[in-house]
């Protein structure tokens, strides 16, 4: 299983074209090179970063391909092993500005994107407004879940879960703190 760090240059979601037949998703770091991760794997990488990756050389219909099997983001190499990249110490920079909180809580938006971009009537990763609004949705029940950072409260009143909304009481059972939180 051959390791290797690489710059992603681009990113393609899993498609499907008029006929019905499905695409996977599609990696491509700055060298050109073509990678296939696994469907957990694809809301990890971001363009312009830099990941440490464990591959497989794999062949389907006699058709060549890199299935990427672990992913860890990691600090950019030299500018010898990326002559295109002329950003490479701002995105040192970030890199190391960026805490490892910031990181996963990224790594937790980016897999939730690609979750909810998966089911049926899912999000449309193509519509950045939509995108955002997911994303700062995710970002609050990230913080409330694991930094443990209360809920914001309601225009019109305290937040309540969709199960105590139902209830005229509102003494319902239950997490007090996750009403806007996004039903799978």
């Amino acid at each position: 299983m051959p390791k290797t760090v690489i710059q992603v240059a681009k990113c393609e979601p899993p498609s499907v074209n008029a006929s019905g037949q499905k695409f996977g998703a599609k990696i491509f770091d700055t060298a050109g090179t073509k990678y296939s991760p696994g469907p957990k794997l694809f809301g990890m990488f971001q363009v312009g970063q830099w990941y440490e990756i464990f591959y497989e050389e794999k062949v389907w219909n006699q058709n060549p391909f890199n299935q990427i099997i672990t992913v860890h983001p990691t600090a950019p190499v030299g500018q010898a092993a990326s002559p295109q990249s002329a950003a490479a110490p701002v995105m040192a920079a970030a890199i190391n500005r960026q805490t490892s909180g910031e990181r996963s809580m990224e790594i937790w938006i980016n897999s939730m994107m690609q979750r909810a971009s998966e089911q049926r009537d899912g999000l449309n990763l193509s519509d950045e407004d939509a995108c955002v609004e997911f994303g700062e949705i995710q970002k609050r029940v990230y913080r409330r879940l694991f930094l443990n950072e209360p809920a914001q409260p309601r225009a019109n009143g305290p937040a309540q879960t969709p199960k105590q909304a139902a209830y005229a009481t509102g003494s319902a059972p239950g997490n007090d703190d996750m009403a806007d939180e996004i039903p799978f």
